[in-house]
C-alpha cells in the first residue's frame, strides 16, 4: 500500500495510494481511491484505466479525516451513496476501507438492501496478535477475520493495509525475520 515502493520485492501485481494520483505501469496496476468524500474528485478517479477504484479510507475514524474540508466519520449509509460516482469508471468497484469490520457488514446491507453493486470487500488489518504464534496467527486470521468477513458481506477480501508490529500494539513480533516469518505463514494460509 502507499505507492510502488517495494511491489517488486512483494511480487505484486498492483498498488494504491491514498488519492488518485499515480498511473498503471506495465508491470504494476494502480488502483485510485477516493481518500475522502469530496477529494480526490470522482472525475479523477474514473479517469483512471484500472480495472478497480476503492474509497473512503477509515472513514469511522475521525482522526483520517480532520483536516479535510469533510471532517470528521462518515457513516455507512453516506458511504454507500458514493458507489454510483464509481460506475462510470466500468472497472470493479471496491468497499470503504474501514479497520471496524462490523462497518463492513453494515455498509454491504446498504448495498444489498438498494440492489447496488460493490464488486469487493476491502479492510485495514490491524489486529493484535500478542497470544499467537505464526501459525495460529494465520489460523485466527484467516478462519475467523477473512472468513468473517465474506459471511457478512458475501464478497472477496481485499486488503489494503495490514500491520503485524505497530508499536501501538502489544505485539511481540519486533524484528525483520520475525515479521517475515508471520507473513510467509500468513500469505501461505491466505492462498488455501
Amino acid at each position: 500500500q502507499g505507492g510502488k515502493s517495494g511491489t517488486d520485492q512483494l511480487r505484486a501485481t498492483w498498488f494504491w495510494t491514498w488519492s488518485a494520483d499515480q498511473a498503471s505501469t506495465a508491470d504494476f496496476e494502480y488502483v485510485p481511491c477516493r481518500q475522502h468524500r469530496y477529494w480526490p474528485s470522482k472525475d479523477d478517479v474514473n479517469s483512471h484505466t484500472s480495472t478497480a477504484s476503492v474509497s473512503l479510507n477509515e472513514p469511522e475514524h475521525s482522526e483520517q479525516h480532520d483536516n479535510c474540508s469533510c471532517g470528521g466519520t462518515t457513516d455507512e449509509w453516506t458511504a454507500y451513496t458514493f458507489n454510483n460516482d464509481f460506475l462510470p469508471s466500468g472497472g470493479r468497484i471496491g468497499s470503504p476501507q474501514p479497520t471496524d469490520l462490523g462497518y463492513l457488514t453494515n455498509y454491504f446491507k446498504h448495498v444489498d438492501n438498494m440492489a447496488s453493486r460493490c464488486d469487493f470487500a476491502v479492510t485495514h488489518a490491524y489486529w493484535d496478535l500478542a497470544d499467537y504464534d505464526e501459525t495460529s496467527y494465520a489460523n485466527w486470521f484467516c478462519n475467523t477475520q477473512c472468513k468473517s468477513v465474506w459471511n457478512n458481506t458475501g464478497r472477496p477480501l481485499w486488503l489494503t493495509e495490514m500491520e503485524i508490529s505497530a508499536s501501538w500494539h502489544s505485539n511481540k513480533v519486533k524484528d525483520y525475520e520475525q515479521n517475515r516469518k508471520f507473513l510467509q505463514v500468513l500469505l501461505q494460509k491466505m492462498e488455501e
